[in-house]
């Protein structure tokens, strides 16, 4: 006879015994629901990682899971268990994935605001405002994908406008400290600056400085007064970009043989060795331009 059976039979009211009856029945119903304990886990208390639990299969517990899916290095000096990571395989590869979404939105949103703030990003690059509204797209004529290491052609054909244009799809896409936008005149006067012993940085620091930048346009080469130590600077900041993989885009109205004729034939091989040169030709549309206004007002008045 069963424990129950015994209360049962002491209990002379019939409701009584109905009552208990269920009450036990509920009793074992609940105890059949409840989920049994873990066997215990061994803690090995010489672990390097205070309360780092490894089993007795010599695996440690994943922290994010719980489950003991870690494998373990015995130390050979001390001769401690220890993890080989700090996550099991399965919950490392789900952290990868949610580091590289999470990295992926923000350079989105990173990418966006660039958009957003083209105009911004170029004008701290050094773009005059009269040019920052030039981009690839509404150039007119066809560019190529990559940006040339040379762009030459008469004044007016649009050399400058092209070379902000690629400026722009580099600062789009990695950032305003990428790129800089300098004209060849601002680098010289730059460094006879810093002659002197001015506060400033020194002569070499800001050639450091320029050969650095990972995307850099020298504007309108052949309008500084050319001397010895003009060539010698100029070929210096082209050849130490070009040795540090740096990629440097020239505008100028000078052809290679011209550069040769006014600087020297090494500064030509140079730039020819930057790839292949973009000739610009047509009509000076500054010129046209005017000419245009010019007509438009002589309509007017007549």
């Amino acid at each position: 006879m069963s424990e129950i059976d015994d209360i049962l039979q002491d209990l002379e009211n019939p409701e009584d015994r109905e009552r208990v009856r269920r009450a036990w029945e509920r009793t074992l119903a609940e105890r059949e629901k409840t989920v049994p304990e873990p066997a215990p886990t061994k803690v090995l208390r010489n672990s390097t990682k205070i309360g780092c639990e490894i089993n007795d299969q010599g695996l440690a517990r994943c922290p994010d899971c719980g489950e003991f899916r870690i494998e373990c290095l015995t130390s050979p000096v001390t001769g401690n268990r220890l993890p080989r990571s700090r996550l099991c395989e399965d919950c490392q590869a789900i952290q990868e994935e949610a580091t590289r979404r999470q990295q992926e939105e923000q350079e989105q949103r990173r990418r966006e605001w660039r958009r957003q703030n083209a105009g911004v990003l170029l004008g701290r690059s050094g773009v005059p405002p009269i040019y920052q509204d030039c981009t690839v797209e509404n150039f007119q004529g066809v560019l190529p994908s990559e940006p040339p290491g040379l762009i030459f052609g008469p004044p007016g054909t649009g050399k400058t406008h092209a070379a902000v244009g690629y400026l722009r799809e580099k600062l789009l896409e990695h950032g305003q400290e990428y790129g800089r936008f300098m004209m060849v005149v601002e680098v010289l006067a730059q460094l006879r600056d810093s002659f002197g012993g001015n506060e400033g940085p020194s002569e070499y620091a800001l050639l450091e400085r320029f050969i650095a930048i990972p995307f850099l346009v020298l504007d309108d080469l052949g309008h500084e007064k050319t001397s010895e130590y003009v060539q010698q600077t100029i070929y210096h900041l082209v050849n130490w970009r070009m040795v540090q993989q740096k990629q440097t885009l020239i505008t100028t109205n000078l052809t290679l043989g011209e550069i040769a004729r006014r600087y020297s034939p090494a500064l030509a091989s140079r730039l020819s060795g930057m790839g292949e040169g973009l000739n610009l030709t047509g009509e000076d549309w500054r010129m046209s331009r005017k000419t245009r206004q010019d007509g438009a007002k002589s309509c007017l008045a007549g």
